[in-house]
């Protein structure tokens, strides 16, 4: 009678609240929505709760005795189970069965089946202990592919959890389009997230027991058996184990902290993931910890190079080359970056076409030189909102919006809007691999479904949004999550959290960032950079060692040989720097420590390595960093790596957010329809590339990082590196009727991502014309389609990687550049800003580089049209310093050639889509 009382009390708001402390909003929840379907076992076998029919269908008479919780029931005797109808309680696409079973007579040894519950249909789903001791959940379709999830190999380890006669346990097995999952007492024993193949309908009847069953007597006891309308996220499974059906019942009662949540930034640095303890009950520790577990390499106070100290002024926070600046609103009244204000108005909060912030109060919860924390706070009629915003030395900005009705509250559609001053608003870059949308700004806008990230702005700086999730939104229509809206004078950037209006009831929490670029100063001597194939070592300072260094692929552990190696590399060569192939996001599944910590660590879903396949040392599996026992141990053994080789630089390669559904780490979140949806690991990231940047700046100042990231600009994150490396995400755009990046590269979207002038790091382009277009023989007679390149790096002032495509363009450009002295004192005007050199041709571009102190300046004169162009520049050299009406030797030195002298006009033939080096120097 008492679990009867529970249940009545919970009908109506059945289940739990999981609340998140300081009265976030839910992180999870479990409501009536959720339960199709729950049999407390309590002198009855009819469900206590149902969405279908409750009544059991027994065959054979059972008996009850003591359960978990009241009464449980007999099962596991020959002829005997107990029927339900599958119709309403039970979902073949998705959902979770909970339940507690114990051994009466036999053990985990046992070479018994032992079944539990099972559904047929046009697949088995079947939970039980199989003859070879696997606890396990299986979905079997047909006579052919069956998906196991057994628990075995975590139970060997953890003796705890074996099937012991008298000895209760918990067993959750889930299943939906994004995996199949088995829980033992609180703890993921096994998951399967690739290949899922699941049923389509079941057949009348689901079963508790099986008939089959070779005992002759009862040996198995069942009790609360609950059965989920999707699959309950890993936090769900261990409250459901550590509360009990008892506490799940309880009105009114808090019985779940959750802390995993974005807000663990504010306001001191918080583990991003929680592991389970490693000790018992009684507090002895039941194995020993890894070195690496719980370090706190990396994490500072203080402000690595080449950032400045916050300083905040008034109601002012001022970092490297921003400030932001917070006047009667919950968001910045102004930015302003490289002392340019880009704001046309405060951003704002708008509901409908109406303003739903107005003056705000200002608390500041931290100021510190490494970061700041601000709270804004303000009301209109019935609600609060409050911004809780924080600041680091980066200039990252990551901001909680929190809505608060003191009752329910209609709401005109919600939307945050960014008035940007359009003239510092003419180029777009969002999150788009393949660089569809980026570049100039079209005219009639731009309209996105949600993206984690766009950056808007001009060749100079910008602002980019972010955003780890879709928590709490609610759009409806089609590519209205995001619009770029231009006008006469403001260019808008509104991200839409709702489209539709609606009545806020509960506390309602969005999550986004926002960061100002440029984020730092070019690095030094960055024009200096030479990197290049194999065949260029010898011309080249900056050399990756790839993945052999280790002997598994994004395993940070070095091979026995690598220091002595890594000193005759120095010994021998010029390379200033040789930079060691890494991955943030990735490892080996054959290490030891991705075998015991892999299932908190995977991405999901991802790929997985056949245990039964022969290792290979390139295998690879994608991890999630928002695993915090990933990041400690990555960033430890890395970091001990970078020491004990003696390595002056790292190349990080598969290392960009992506989204994951792995609740083990806390990624994932359900949303209103109950479906687990993704998160976006960019903090994660941020933290795992801080703590390493931190390390190796603070060992050597000249510590050199490269950051592979083509397609995807996330600058939270990318602030932490030296060099952004884009272009491999043109190698499948490359044609064999189209061999060259002339329609896919034009010079907007050039500038809108590959310039790097406009977020900070210096950028390197990756050419893939041979690895994209391997069957066409690229040679050093076919030179042109990289000389176009060559002119667009030249052009736009950054770097290239001088690999796939013939060789020789790249060692003339470098002894052009010896030749003139190529370095980071030269003065670079660029062509959309210059009128120092004016080209007779609207499709010919000139950009200017002047060398400070002497009469030696550079022309860069590119053709970007499909014909040869005869043009002729005026030249205006006095605006650069230089005396009018003075002759000039005139050479390419690209080409090596003499073109003559010239006055203040230069006559000059430039090939189809491509360039001359122009040198002009003063004659004597």
């Amino acid at each position: 009678m008492l679990k009867f009382n529970f249940v009545i009390n919970i009908i109506g708001l059945i289940a739990v609240i999981i609340t998140c402390s300081m009265n976030h909003p839910p992180l999870y929840a479990l409501n009536s929505n959720d339960v199709l379907f729950y049999a407390s076992f309590d002198g009855t076998l009819d469900a206590t709760l149902s969405q279908g029919n409750p009544q059991a269908k027994p065959v054979g008479k059972f008996k009850y005795a003591k359960g978990i919780l009241g009464r449980a029931v007999y099962i596991g005797q020959r002829n005997h189970e107990i029927l339900y109808e599958s119709e309403g309680n039970l979902r073949p696409e998705q959902g979770s069965i909970s339940v507690w079973v114990q051994a009466i007579s036999w053990s985990q040894e046992d070479k018994q089946r032992h079944i539990f519950w099972h559904a047929r249909g046009n697949a088995h789903y079947l939970l039980g202990k199989s003859v070879s001791s696997n606890t396990y959940f299986t979905v079997r379709k047909g006579h052919g592919k069956s998906i196991t999830v057994p628990a075995s190999w975590r139970l060997t380890k953890i003796k705890q959890l074996r099937f012991e006669p008298g000895r209760w346990r918990h067993l959750c097995a889930t299943w939906g389009r994004d995996g199949i999952s088995l829980y033992v007492d609180g703890k993921l024993c096994g998951q399967r997230t690739e290949d899922i193949v699941l049923g389509s309908q079941f057949q009348q009847y689901f079963a508790v027991g099986e008939m089959i069953a070779r005992s002759d007597t009862p040996d198995t006891l069942i009790d609360e058996l609950i059965i989920f309308r999707r699959p309950i996220t890993s936090k769900e499974v261990r409250y459901l184990y550590q509360k009990g059906t008892q506490e799940l019942f309880s009105p009114g009662k808090i019985v779940f902290e959750d802390t995993i949540d974005n807000s663990q930034i504010m306001p001191r640095e918080i583990p991003l993931a929680v592991k389970e303890s490693r000790h018992s009950k009684s507090g002895k520790r039941k194995e020993s910890l890894p070195v690496w577990w719980n370090n706190t390499v990396g994490i500072s106070d203080d402000v690595p190079i080449p950032w400045t100290p916050i300083k905040i002024e008034g109601q002012r926070v001022s970092v490297w080359g921003r400030t932001y600046e917070f006047h009667n609103g919950l968001f910045p009244s102004q930015i302003t970056t490289q002392n340019t204000p880009i704001l046309a108005a405060p951003i704002r909060l708008m509901s409908g076409d109406s303003e739903l912030s107005d003056e705000a109060d200002i608390q500041w919860i931290e100021k510190a030189k490494h970061r700041a924390v601000i709270e804004l706070r303000s009301h209109k009629k019935n609600l609060e909102m409050t911004a809780k915003i924080l600041i680091e030395y980066d200039g990252m900005m990551w901001i909680e919006l929190m809505l608060n009705p003191a009752k329910p509250t209609k709401i005109a559609p919600l939307a945050l809007e960014i008035p940007l001053r359009r003239e510092h608003a003419s180029l777009i870059c969002p999150w788009d691999y393949k660089t569809k949308n980026v570049g100039n700004i079209p005219k009639n806008g731009y309209r996105s479904t949600f993206l984690p990230a766009v950056w808007i702005g001009d060749e100079s700086g910008g602002i980019q949004w972010f955003a780890e999730s879709q928590r709490n939104w609610r759009v409806i229509g089609h590519r209205k999550h995001i619009e770029v809206i231009p006008a006469d004078k403001i260019t808008t950037l509104r991200l839409n959290f709702t489209d539709t209006p609606f009545v806020a009831e509960e506390p309602m929490k969005i999550s986004f960032g926002l960061i100002a670029t440029p984020v730092k100063p070019r690095p030094p001597e960055w024009r200096t950079w030479r990197i290049g194939s194999k065949e260029l070592y010898e011309q080249s300072n900056i050399r990756i060692w790839w993945s052999n260094w280790t002997n598994l692929r994004g395993y940070p552990t070095p091979k026995a040989n690598a220091v002595a190696k890594m000193a005759r590399l120095r010994a021998k060569s010029k390379w200033k720097r040789v930079c060691a192939y890494t991955n943030l996001s990735g490892t080996s599944p054959h290490s030891p420590e991705f075998k015991e910590f892999g299932e908190e660590w995977r991405k999901i879903p991802s790929d997985t390595i056949d245990p039964d396949v022969p290792v290979h040392p390139l295998d690879f599996v994608r991890i999630c960093p928002r695993a915090k026992s990933w990041q400690d141990f990555y960033v430890w053994s890395l970091t001990k790596a970078v020491a004990d080789c003696n390595f002056d630089g790292l190349y990080y390669d598969t290392s960009s957010a992506m989204p994951c559904k792995n609740t083990n780490h806390g990624c994932g979140y359900v949303d209103v329809s109950g479906e687990l949806q993704p998160t976006w690991n960019i903090l994660a990231i941020r933290n795992m590339a801080k703590r390493i940047y931190t390390f190796v700046k603070n060992r050597d100042a000249d510590f050199f990082i490269i950051f592979h990231m083509s397609g995807k600009v996330m600058m939270p994150y990318l602030s932490f590196c030296d060099a952004m490396l884009d272009g491999e995400n043109f190698t499948s755009s490359l044609k064999p009727e189209k061999p060259n990046y002339y329609e896919l590269l034009p010079l907007d979207k050039f500038r809108a991502e590959f310039m790097g002038h406009n977020f900070g790091p210096g950028a390197i382009f990756l050419p893939e014309l041979k690895r994209g277009l391997p069957n066409l023989k690229w040679d050093d007679s076919r030179v042109a389609e990289i000389e176009h390149i060559i002119g667009m790096i030249l052009l736009h002032d950054t770097q290239i990687w001088a690999n796939n495509a013939p060789l020789a363009p790249f060692k003339r450009l470098w002894q052009a550049f010896d030749e003139f002295g190529w370095d980071d004192k030269l003065i670079f005007h660029p062509y959309w800003k210059q009128n120092i050199a004016v080209s007779s041709s609207k499709d010919v571009k000139i950009s200017v580089y002047r060398k400070p102190g002497t009469s030696k300046t550079a022309l860069v004169v590119f053709n970007d049209s499909n014909g040869s162009q005869e043009v002729v520049l005026q030249l205006k050299l006095s605006k650069i310093g230089l005396a009018p009406n003075t002759g000039f030797s005139v050479r390419d030195i690209y080409q090596g050639d003499v073109v003559g002298n010239c006055g203040n006009e230069l006559h000059l033939v430039v090939k189809s889509r491509n360039f001359r080096l122009i040198a002009l120097e003063r004659n004597r």
